[in-house]
């Protein structure tokens, strides 16, 4: 059971992870002609698509590993852990891209740069 609940919580937090970090690789890196909702929508199915590996991975459970039969709670409970798994890489990979990139989500090229000369003035002020 831990094989499969890694195994394929291991893969849906690739999936979301590495569609986050092209998508903000692409915000980071335009000048300023943004496209939000494409940004996303493809978020949105990212998540989508990686967390419908959720029922993949219980019903591959069922199949292979428990004769076809499995109980709400064990189904609960291996859909819970590949979420988790899941979700702790794609948190993981949000920390490295906001440090590595400083952006944030309801700035606009703009706004980053005046924050950062902000804090630039703050620095040299002390």
């Amino acid at each position: 059971m831990k094989k499969n609940i890694v195994i394929y919580g291991l893969i849906a937090g690739a999936i979301v992870s590495i569609l986050m970090l092209s998508t903000v690789n692409y915000l980071s890196h335009c000048e300023g002609n943004v496209n939000y909702d494409t940004s996303m929508l493809i978020g949105y199915a990212s998540m989508l698509i990686a967390f419908s590996l959720v029922f993949v991975g219980i019903r591959n459970y069922r199949d292979k590993f428990n004769e076809g039969i499995i109980s709400f709670g064990k189904a609960f409970k291996i859909g819970t852990m590949i979420v988790l798994i899941a979700s702790t890489i794609y948190v993981i990979a949000w920390l490295i891209a906001v440090s590595y990139t400083h952006l944030r989500a309801h700035e606009t090229v703009l706004d980053l740069v005046c924050r950062l000369l902000l804090e630039k003035k703050k620095t040299n002020i002390y």
